[in-house]
């Protein structure tokens, strides 16, 4: 009978002992995710509108960001619908800039080209406005899963599509 008892307590002790590890884990975890989300969600770049924006962007507001020390006027897509919809359909962002998609927080979302008929040039940056890639995207007038994918190359919470060549290098501001 004792020599149950001691197996039993055994295995009630490695219990313990995993159970408590694993929670040791679990707040670990919870903890450093925590800091990792204030510290990559917390941004010092703040896109301002200025106003509606005009057609064929009705519905859509306005902004001017200073783009490696230029300053744009770019219309905003900062609602998810907005984002998808992006430039497709269009031949031209004017009588703007181009366009900057706002994210709540870093993100590594992809863009394509489907439904585009012109290229685009489009720079992606993080919270703080430095610039994380750029890419030159071809069109891709067909709206289908064919169509290429661009990806950045780290996570990002701004993207600025132009027209090719009207893309500054350098980081994204507020127009001073």
């Amino acid at each position: 009978m004792p020599a149950v008892s001691g197996r039993r307590w055994a295995v009630v002790g490695l219990g313990l002992a995993c159970g408590t590890i694993a929670l040791g884990l679990l707040v670990a975890s919870a903890l450093d995710d925590g800091a990792d989300d204030a510290s990559t969600t917390a941004s010092a770049l703040r896109v301002e509108s200025i106003g509606e924006a005009a057609a064929p962007f009705s519905g859509l507001t306005v902004t001017q960001l200073s783009v490696g020390g230029e300053c744009k006027q770019l219309v905003v897509a900062d609602a998810e619908a907005e984002r998808v919809a992006g430039l497709r359909g269009r031949e031209t962002a004017a009588p703007y800039d181009g366009m900057v998609f706002v994210f709540d927080g870093p993100t590594t979302t992809a863009f394509t080209m489907s439904g585009v008929v012109d290229p685009i040039q489009i720079a992606f940056y993080d919270g703080d406005g430095r610039p994380v890639s750029r890419r030159l995207m071809t069109p891709c007038p067909k709206a289908d899963a064919s169509c290429p994918v661009y990806e950045a190359d780290a996570q990002f919470a701004y993207a600025v599509e132009t027209r090719p060549g009207a893309l500054p290098t350098g980081a994204l501001s507020s127009c001073t």
